[in-house]
């Protein structure tokens, strides 16, 4: 039943049955009935449940909810990958964080986290992804760890359970031209990210703005922004004409 192939693929990405009915609009039990292989499910019921994504349950309002931890994890990992210390992720952070709660939210085990802390990890990725950061023994020990850096995620990806970031191995200046060539005629290709960076170079070249390169290779205009930025791709596009 497709209905419950969505619940499944929904909780893969650390959905929770809570979180899957609250953003539907229906009861867990009737989630959970579903879920466990109840025949006969009203459309209303399936309709409702089959637009849920998992962006959407992260995007549920109020403060005291729980969100996928991963999100948060990755985040702090990435930005230690670019020398960033627990210190200074608390204090991009704000309202009152300390290292040891960063260090905690990296370290953190279970499935769920505070929407709160997620939200507060976001801000802080948000102001620093692209900032080299100044601690070398952070970078080490995330080097040693084997942490994803920033360029290695994209909007889509970070939050995803079942993503695996992009990494380029040691020939990384290496380019699979086929597949840059597929990715700018708008296939869905995987990509290096040193390959994600030559097509958005191309896309830019050829005068598509940022939401435009992203829809041809299927990330969002921010993602495409910061590769620009972390690459120095000029903008190619100009505002038509009148």
């Amino acid at each position: 039943m497709p209905i419950r192939a969505h619940i499944e693929q929904l909780r893969a990405a650390g959905a929770s049955m809570r979180a899957i009915a609250d953003k539907a609009g229906v009861s867990i039990s009737q989630v959970s009935k579903i879920a466990g292989g109840q025949a006969h499910v009203r459309r209303p019921y399936a309709v409702r449940i089959q637009a849920v994504t998992p962006a959407a349950v992260l995007a549920r309002s109020g403060a005291d909810d729980f969100v996928p931890a991963v999100g948060a994890r990755r985040r702090v990992e990435a930005l230690q990958a670019v020398g960033h210390s627990s210190t200074a992720i608390a204090m991009a952070m704000a309202d009152g964080a300390t290292a040891a709660a960063v260090r905690k939210i990296r370290s953190h085990p279970g499935e769920w986290i505070s929407r709160t802390n997620h939200e507060r990890v976001v801000r802080a990725y948000n102001q620093l992804w692209d900032k080299p950061g100044t601690s070398h023994q952070t970078l080490a020990a995330a080097r040693r760890s084997g942490f994803a850096a920033p360029l290695a995620w994209n909007d889509e990806s970070i939050d995803d359970s079942r993503a695996q970031p992009s990494i380029d191995d040691d020939a990384h200046d290496l380019v699979d031209e086929v597949a840059v060539m597929r990715a700018v005629a708008g296939d869905r290709v995987e990509l290096t990210a040193t390959e994600r960076a030559e097509a958005v170079g191309r896309l830019a070249a050829a005068g598509l703005c940022n939401n435009e390169i992203g829809a041809r290779i299927r990330v969002s205009g921010r993602t495409v922004q910061r590769i620009r930025k972390a690459a120095g791709i000029p903008s190619g596009w100009k505002e038509p004409a009148a």
